[in-house]
């Protein structure tokens, strides 16, 4: 009885570490290339024909920023003006500056968002959150949403998106990211289930990165994926930035990204417990290293 008892309690192992080793498998396979704003080094970001591009480089996630116009209308656009990505319907650029809080959605709607990346995409308008979300359900891609730090949103705003993702069928089938945690607190809020990530720029030291972290695993409900997104260039110009990172993170076990990562060496040299990057071009899967 015994000598079986012992060759059952070695099977186990065996399974198990075989189950681990799979694991291991499945979290490489499930590594998160994100498409930041679109295939934007072609088409003009934040648009469809981006997003559209995306699909065709081979991305599966994709980026967006939302504001919101001054009708209550959320629409994607990085900058708080639209300045740099619209011009005038003839194509001239827009002499004063125009504030997307300051336009109705119609005004806005008067505004070309994409002869300024090329003739061939003069009359671009600039999407909806609803156009988006449609878009990306067509296409099959998984939206990173990101509440901008100046977006100045209210509770409200923030439950209202959450709403439409909800009434687009997507509940569990986008992440949100911000750099304001009670963003994402608002969001948690309305969906304790849904996947949050805290975008975060500077820190000079180890146990600053800490306090990053433990903000973020104060969103943890139980029920959610919560993960870091940290800026590729400071932990880059950090002496062992990324090594503090992946270790802080590891501690807290507490998932790791990093934006915005363009070189094909960076992304070669990044540590394999970083499980997605965003890039403008680039797919980290494709230069993922072995795990050890």
């Amino acid at each position: 009885m015994l000598k079986v008892q012992r060759i059952t309690c070695c099977l186990l192992v065996i399974l198990l570490a075989f189950g681990a080793g799979a694991a291991a498998e499945d979290a490489a396979a499930a590594v998160r290339s994100i498409n930041h704003r679109g295939y934007n080094s072609i088409a003009p970001e934040n648009t469809l024909p981006a997003y559209r591009l995306s699909k065709e480089k081979g991305f599966e996630y994709v980026e967006t920023d939302i504001s919101f116009t001054r009708d209550g209308i959320p629409v994607l656009l990085h900058d708080s003006s639209i300045n740099r990505t619209a011009r005038n319907a003839d194509g001239s650029e827009i002499a004063e500056t125009v504030e997307i809080g300051s336009i109705t959605y119609e005004e806005a709607l008067a505004y070309d968002f994409g002869i300024w990346k090329g003739e061939e995409y003069g009359g671009t308008k600039i999407p909806t959150f609803d156009e988006f979300l449609q878009c990306c359900i067509e296409l099959g891609l998984h939206p990173y949403l990101e509440l901008k730090e100046n977006g100045d949103y209210t509770e409200n705003q923030i439950q209202a998106l959450v709403s439409l993702v909800e009434g687009k069928g997507l509940r569990g089938q986008v992440t949100w990211i911000s750099f304001q945690p009670n963003y994402l607190e608002w969001v948690r809020d309305r969906d304790p289930e849904a996947r949050l990530g805290l975008l975060v720029m500077v820190w000079f030291t180890e146990d600053g990165f800490d306090g990053l972290v433990r903000k973020a695993a104060a969103l943890r409900t139980g029920k959610n994926d919560v993960f870091m997104d940290a800026s590729y260039w400071t932990m880059h110009l950090l002496p062992d930035g990324m090594k503090q990172c992946v270790s802080v993170c590891r501690k807290a076990s507490m998932p790791l990204e990093v934006w915005t990562v363009n070189d094909e060496n960076a992304l070669r040299s990044l540590d394999p417990y970083i499980s997605g990057v965003t890039s403008d071009t680039l797919q980290y899967a494709s230069f993922r290293q072995e795990k050890p």
